[in-house]
């Protein structure tokens, strides 16, 4: 969508907070959209809803998406006529929503020429691929005519979601079905019923579903199978502005209602909004490159990715963490004369190792919930192990100073009995008191390392022996 800028040009129109131009004229991508959509991810992840605009050029669909979202699309100024405004595939943001709007250049343009069926059916796979409802505008007095009503990019679209979300693959990688909502818009309604139109245009969409390639388990299936079809009219904007604007207001409230039927939890792509620029990215590359297009290889690749960035970003806590820990532990041992422990015991170490785990292991779920199971489970087993790697070290080196001191305590106490001057008789109780010594030191251990997972157990047990040992000797 551009009218004062060069057709090739990236970037935003009237306000670079609202808009963005995601595919120029010329095919290339907007390295900027996750800056764009930062403000959407930046205190919260979900899954943003995403809404597509389809049909030919200068029948009004920036205007209605200006409408129904509160954008800021370019329209077209009927004093110069008809032409080419929407260039590419522009971007639309509601934050109070959490939707994103593509606006599709408009079909049949004089401009792209011959050019404009390769553009429109990369465009169309595109806006597949990412929405969840893709609205189709047309008007009225166009139904029942093929070109017009683009019946051909109808078809194509219907061809696409079959190959995009019902191939095999797809299918072997999620029991969940992937629908598509297709909500026409009739522009400019003026007399013949909405329920009469609606029921010609589906006429059409089964004749046209009949006729496209299936595969062999797809043979039998339904139009409504894969798409929730609906209908919505809005009168002549020039003619009955008032009353265009109230409709226009009255669908608007649908798509704002949490009780509407416009958006469905079947409809959703799966996508979490810190991975979709990446994701919209990588699925336009392999469009634009004319490779066929696999779904669920791309959301594994984008578990991955994003996956690896919340295990770095969760080990870096812990890390820091662990760090603070084990300062802690070398300033207290270093002022600790051998006998008082209470220091130590407030540390509490084996919770604060194990917390510091859990910690780590809830924020990677929180971020990687949304993403591919099997990936994510992988990659929090990789994190808990370097996690365990460092938890250990840290752990055998408190365990190991604190038994160096428990058994300087018990020495102290030795050799305070055996060079006892006031005492004539220094063994009588001698054995009692190695004994009630040896206890303590246990005991100081067991509570200075109690709270730590079984990934550790063995640590403190070794410890103990060890201390046991020592005790004897």
């Amino acid at each position: 969508m551009e009218s004062t800028e060069s057709a090739s040009s990236l970037g935003s129109s009237k306000s670079s907070s609202e808009l963005l131009q995601l595919v120029n004229y010329d095919e290339e991508f907007n390295k900027d959209l996750d800056k764009f959509v930062s403000k959407l991810h930046s205190s919260s992840q979900f899954e943003p809803r995403v809404v597509s605009i389809i049909g030919p050029q200068s029948s009004g669909k920036s205007t209605l998406c200006n409408l129904l979202f509160d954008l800021n699309f370019n329209t077209m100024d009927e004093e110069k006529g008809r032409y080419q405004v929407t260039q590419g595939v522009w971007l639309g943001m509601n934050e109070s929503l959490k939707t994103l709007v593509l606006d599709l250049e408009g079909t049949d343009s004089r401009e792209r020429g011959e050019d404009a069926l390769s553009f429109e059916r990369k465009s169309a796979l595109f806006a597949l691929a990412l929405s969840e409802v893709l609205l189709v505008n047309i008007w009225t007095n166009d139904i029942g005519r093929f070109n017009a009503s683009n019946f051909a990019l109808l078809k194509t679209v219907l061809e696409l979601d079959m190959e995009l979300f019902h191939s095999k693959s797809h299918q072997n990688s999620s029991n969940v079905l992937c629908k598509t909502k297709l909500l026409f818009v009739l522009r400019d309604h003026v007399s013949t019923s909405l329920e009469k139109l609606s029921e010609v245009l589906m006429i059409d969409l089964e004749k046209i579903w009949k006729s496209i390639e299936k595969p062999e388990e797809q043979k039998e299936a339904l139009l409504n199978d894969f798409f929730d079809v609906e209908f919505r009219s809005l009168p002549h904007k020039v003619l009955t502005p008032e009353l265009f604007h109230e409709k226009a207001l009255q669908l608007r409230s649908e798509f704002e209602s949490e009780s509407s039927s416009i958006f469905q939890d079947s409809y959703r792509r799966g996508i979490s909004i810190d991975g979709f620029a990446l994701y919209a990215e990588n699925i336009w590359n392999t469009i634009r490159g004319n490779k066929d297009l696999d779904i669920p290889a791309q959301k594994l690749m984008l578990a991955s990715v994003r996956c690896d960035v919340f295990v770095q970003e969760a080990f870096v806590q812990a890390d820091s963490e662990l760090s603070r820990v084990f300062a802690l532990c070398k300033e207290v041992f270093a002022n600790c004369n051998g006998s008082e422990y209470e220091a130590l015991m407030e540390l509490q170490v084996g919770k604060c190792l194990e917390k510091i785990k859990v910690d780590a292991s809830e924020y990677f779920w929180n971020h990687a919930k949304r993403y591919a199971v099997s990936v994510a489970e992988d990659k929090h087993s990789a994190l808990i192990d370097r996690l365990n790697d460092k938890r250990r070290h840290l752990y055998e080196y408190f365990v190991s100073e604190l038994i160096e001191n428990l058994d300087t305590s018990v020495n102290s106490a030795c050799e305070s009995l055996q060079n006892g001057s006031m005492n004539k008789h220094p063994w009588i109780g001698f054995g009692e008191s190695i004994k009630n010594a040896s206890s303590q030191a246990i005991s100081v251990l067991q509570k200075c390392c109690g709270g730590t997972g079984d990934d550790l157990q063995d640590v403190v047990m070794n410890g103990q022996q060890k201390l046991m040992g020592l005790i004897r000797t």
